[in-house]
């Protein structure tokens, strides 16, 4: 890849990093905010009404954005006939949704809050779709600074209105207001600079959508099975457990979702274009591959290890003593995150060079071993079946990397020797920053999160520089924009 090519990444890491962490600052916020008003049991009506609209989502927003991402060569015509038919496709989907949850309570005893909660996410869902199409145009060249900034200000919206909800006492509702008018303040800012001529026009190009139309399919197919291995435990749980250990377990979830859909989200979004841009090379994509994978493994690894070690006095700190029961169910979907994130930059590569049936092989093996566990495991406590949940999921994932591997025509220990050492670095550093600050001086509260914080990170860098230099000074390289 040119110079140009690694600015145009770097530059666009960034402003992806910049949106996905507006969006968790702001999720993080929210939950602050509602935590604070709501305990565990009226928090899983909101769990359950995300679980629901997550379903939906399959069919919605990436079934039209990847595909136009993915594509080689796509003229304004064939943007235009996809972006309307996004549009279209968004409200059908937002009004089915909201029309069969409120069919499904009418015939149930549940709660009226789930109803309230996934029509104001089904109406977000129709938004995004609105600029689904006309973002993913921009995000072909990896120009993302509008959709950054929109979501930026998006984010500050949602806030906004989650705290002005919880002096109201709307409670989870609030939350859903709050995500569905971020949307609305992101999706106007888009529209507003983007040029939307295709809105008004009468010409559609048929040719494109049924072009495109089997790229959709395909990442529907993965979609629903993405949704088995993540929100369907979720969606069991609500028949066979009590409503207090439903909000815990959503809680712990959740509260992990908000960093990797940070990481995952920013990493997705310049690798997937990355990709599929060199996918002609087999080089330049085991070069690519390699640097990404160093760089998840380098910086997203060592921030997951310090979040275990001050789990217990955060969520104290943020969220109060009636949260204290999600920290060891929030530490073993942390430990999932360290795969979650190389698994991000592993299906963008398949995706990237046209593979993908591929991911959705290996999605299936995950989905087939996750409804097992889900069946076997939904009516025990929320911390065994998260257990179970992530002793599978590390199972399986070798499979993926074999899969990686074949593909690239590199060894399996080749990909070892990338993470082993910020692995052995991180747990190492989080072991001794736990010992000295808990056993030492204890250390509490804030104290110890900061505390904990500065020596974790001189323990990761000077393990760092012995175990792992040579992708440590690449890592440095590339936020210089040398590398």
């Amino acid at each position: 890849m040119s110079p140009n090519s690694h600015r145009g990444g770097r530059w666009a890491m960034l402003w992806a990093l910049g949106q996905f962490g507006a969006q968790a600052a702001a999720a993080l916020l929210s939950f602050y905010l509602v935590a604070r008003a709501v305990g565990p049991a009226s928090y899983a009506d909101y769990v359950i009404g995300l679980a629901i609209t997550a379903l939906a989502q399959c069919f919605g927003l990436a079934i039209f954005r990847e595909p136009v991402v993915q594509t080689r060569h796509i003229d304004a015509l064939q943007l235009a006939s996809m972006a309307k038919v996004s549009v279209l496709w968004s409200l059908m989907l937002a009004g089915v949704t909201s029309a069969l949850t409120w069919v499904w309570f009418q015939f149930s005893a549940g709660s009226a809050v789930v109803q309230y909660v996934v029509f104001l996410l089904s109406t977000r869902l129709f938004l995004d779709g609105v600029t689904a199409v006309p973002l993913a145009s921009k995000a072909r060249t990896l120009d993302i600074k509008l959709q950054a900034i929109a979501s930026m200000l998006g984010s500050a919206a949602t806030v906004s209105v989650v705290y002005i909800s919880v002096r109201a006492n709307l409670g989870v509702v609030g939350l859903a207001l709050g995500q569905l008018v971020g949307q609305f303040v992101q999706s106007s800012i888009a529209l507003y600079f983007l040029k939307f001529d295709w809105l008004w026009s009468n010409r559609i190009d048929t040719d494109i959508v049924k072009v495109l139309g089997p790229k959709s399919i395909s990442v529907v197919s993965w979609q629903l099975i993405d949704y088995v291995n993540g929100s369907l435990d979720r969606l069991f749980i609500s028949a066979r457990l009590p409503a207090a250990q439903i909000g815990v377990y959503g809680f712990g979830k959740r509260l992990n979702d908000i960093v990797f859909e940070t990481i995952g989200g920013g990493l997705g979004m310049v690798c997937l274009p990355i990709f599929s841009r060199a996918n002609e090379d087999a080089q330049l994509l085991r070069e690519g591959f390699v640097r990404w994978i160093g760089h998840v493994a380098f910086f997203v690894v060592p921030l997951l290890g310090w979040l275990f070690v001050v789990a217990d006095d955060l969520i104290l700190l943020l969220f109060g003593a009636s949260w204290l029961s999600a920290v060891d169910i929030y530490r073993v979907f942390l430990v999932l995150g360290v795969i979650q994130a190389f698994g991000v930059v592993q299906a963008a590569l398949i995706r990237g060079m046209g593979k993908s049936g591929v991911w959705t092989k290996y999605l299936l093996t995950q989905a087939v071993g996750n409804v097992a566990v889900v069946f076997a495991f939904s009516g025990f406590t929320g911390f065994v079946l998260a257990l179970a949940i992530v002793a599978k999921t590390y199972l399986i994932w070798g499979y993926s990397v074999l899969l990686v591997c074949r593909l690239l025509a590199m060894r399996v220990a080749s990909y070892g020797r990338l993470v082993a050492g910020p692995i052995f670095a991180m747990l190492f550093s989080a072991a001794l920053a736990w010992f000295v600050c808990a056993h030492w001086q204890k250390f509490q509260g804030l104290e110890f999160i900061s505390i904990s914080l500065v020596l974790y990170v001189a323990f990761y860098l000077t393990l760092s520089w012995f175990v792992n230099r040579r992708a440590m000074l690449a890592a440095f390289k590339s936020l210089r924009g040398k590398s």
